[in-house]
């Protein structure tokens, strides 16, 4: 631990199914691993409880012991200046009631001294971040990083750092927790539910959409659309060729046919002649073995004297000169 570090232990708790000699036991075992790893457990302080007006029969105690522990490597601490280990107490911070604590049982309203011991609500694990935040003078840029070793089941103090980031209460926190692998599914949907809330009520925020996700869609009622080429609906023939005529799925087809026929009725669509250009090109095939004549080939042609012509020639003579 550096000294800018602080060790917030809360204590065990004397509640209905221990003893003092167990708590004790406990509280021993948790101050001597802290001191093994060198710090200071000499800052004991007092988390103070507010429990709810309605219950004046709540068996919890008022408050609970706890140790703001630092490294015995250095002589002072960033912390040091903060409410809750100037004034060595915390609170009174509020207490969740009973009925409203996670995991209880409306019916029969019962719930084990265990469970109503470990869980105290997100309010309460607010002003205990806000404690040690208060007197430290944060600026806008400094980073206030709480590390959560050993959470409870329903991760609180988790709960607690994103409310107070969503609210811009401490915006400077930042939180990490060693979440139980039981428990992690639980207090991810849970964490997940209140960002997307605030998200949702945000004025920045888009649609309220989620992605779908796969497999939550069912199959898709999909049904034949044949359009003929004038913008018709017309019911396909191909439907009918695909069962023979005397089964039940050809019979049932035919009845949907009518159906379709009586609520689409067909409209006769007058036949457009249109012009058709044809076109040609030469042929060159050989038919009857006989080829075309080869036109690269020097014909000499056969010449006949003017003289031996004895008719009058008809027309001007272009030999003759005027």
């Amino acid at each position: 631990m550096s000294e800018n570090t602080v060790c917030h232990a809360q204590l065990p708790q004397l509640q209905s199914s221990t003893s003092n000699q167990t708590v004790l036991k406990h509280r021993r075992s948790l101050e001597d691993q802290l001191v093994n790893q060198k710090l200071d457990v000499s800052t004991v302080m007092l988390l103070r409880f507010q429990k709810p007006d309605s219950q004046r029969n709540d068996a919890r105690r008022a408050s609970q012991p706890c140790v703001a522990a630092t490294s015995t490597n250095y002589k002072t601490n960033g912390f040091l200046s903060s409410d809750a280990m100037q004034t060595s107490t915390i609170g009174p911070v509020p207490l969740i009631k009973t009925s409203l604590m996670l995991g209880y049982d409306q019916e029969s309203g019962s719930m084990s001294a265990g469970l109503r011991t470990e869980q105290k609500g997100v309010p309460c694990h607010v002003e205990i971040l806000k404690a040690y935040a208060s007197g430290l003078d944060l600026t806008p840029a400094d980073i206030y990083i709480f590390v959560d070793v050993l959470p409870n089941r329903h991760c609180e103090f988790g709960r607690a750092a994103v409310a107070s980031i969503l609210d811009s209460t401490l915006p400077q926190l930042r939180y990490m927790g060693y979440v139980k692998k039981d428990f992690f599914s639980k207090v991810h949907e849970a964490i997940s539910s209140t960002i997307y809330t605030h998200w949702d009520a945000s004025r920045e925020s888009g649609p309220q959409q989620r992605p779908r996700e796969s497999g939550s869609v069912g199959p898709l009622g999909l049904k034949v659309l044949a359009v003929s080429a004038s913008g018709q609906v017309v019911w396909p023939d191909s439907l009918l060729s695909g069962y023979p005529s005397n089964s039940a799925e050809y019979k049932a087809l035919e009845a949907k046919r009518a159906a379709f026929l009586e609520m689409c009725p067909q409209v006769q669509t007058s036949s457009q002649q249109t012009t058709v250009r044809s076109t040609a090109r030469p042929d060159f095939s050989i038919e009857g073995g006989k080829e075309p004549l080869d036109h690269t080939r020097m014909v000499d042609l056969a010449g006949i004297p003017a003289g031996d012509f004895t008719g009058e020639r008809q027309g001007p003579n272009c030999f003759t000169q005027k």
